[in-house]
Parts: C-alpha cells; structure tokens; sequence
C-alpha cells in the first residue's frame, strides 16, 4: 500500500466517524471543527508511522 493509499484510507476511516455530512450547509461552523479534527487524525496517523513532510490545512476563502 502507497503512501497516497494509507492516506486516503485514514481519511475515510476518521470521516466514517461523523455519518451523514450532507447538511453541511445548515452547520457550517460545525463541519468546519470536524474537518479540522478529521484533518489532525490523519496528520497524527501519518506522523505514527513515520512520515515526512505537512498536512496544511485551510480555512474557507
């Protein structure tokens, strides 16, 4: 398994953690923070397994 595909895979993991995301638009402070935590899961797994390197994340505008 590639880096991209252990990547992609954590990130479904830590999203299958918050169900249906479909009413984004009516709690949008709310879908923020959790992307933010989806975001540090995955950084915080990548960085477990001894990878190099920076997830960045960026806020809306």
């Amino acid at each position: 398994m590639t880096f991209l595909d252990q990547l992609r895979a954590d990130t479904q993991a830590a999203l299958s953690g918050f169900g249906d995301m479909s009413d984004k638009d009516e709690h949008p402070t709310r879908f923020r923070m959790e992307a933010v935590e989806v975001s540090y899961t995955v950084a915080a797994k990548a960085s477990a397994r001894g990878a190099r390197g920076e997830l960045l994340i960026q806020g809306p505008g």
